[in-house]
């Protein structure tokens, strides 16, 4: 025990002595940090355009909401889409113009 008393008491007067020698300097002389957090006009932007593609993402005929829906929220493609609602691919790329055309429309008069 006193051994393990001994290593730990020497590696603590190490650690002092280091830390005197290390440079120090006034808070003034520190560069800039860089605050990774986006400032609150961003945040408050990215929120009202979010919810302004949701309010126009519902103004859209259920069809083409749910297939953007699928296509972006859950990455399936086209004729995956097709495949599991039972219709042919040419419906689902349709109903995704159709419904892209109509949002971008919304999204840009607002």
């Amino acid at each position: 025990m006193s051994w393990l008393g001994t290593i730990a008491r020497n590696r603590s007067i190490d650690w002092v002595r280091s830390y005197e020698r290390r440079m120090t300097g006034p808070i003034e002389d520190a560069g800039h940090i860089a605050d990774d957090v986006p400032d609150q006009l961003a945040v408050l932007e990215r929120t009202e355009e979010a919810e302004r593609l949701y309010s126009c993402l519902e103004t859209l005929e259920p069809r083409q909401r749910e297939t953007l829906r699928t296509a972006f929220f859950e990455g399936l493609t086209y004729a995956q889409m097709a495949r599991a609602k039972g219709v042919p691919e040419v419906n689902v790329r349709k109903w995704a113009r159709r419904g892209l055309l109509k949002l971008r429309g919304c999204v840009s008069d607002d």
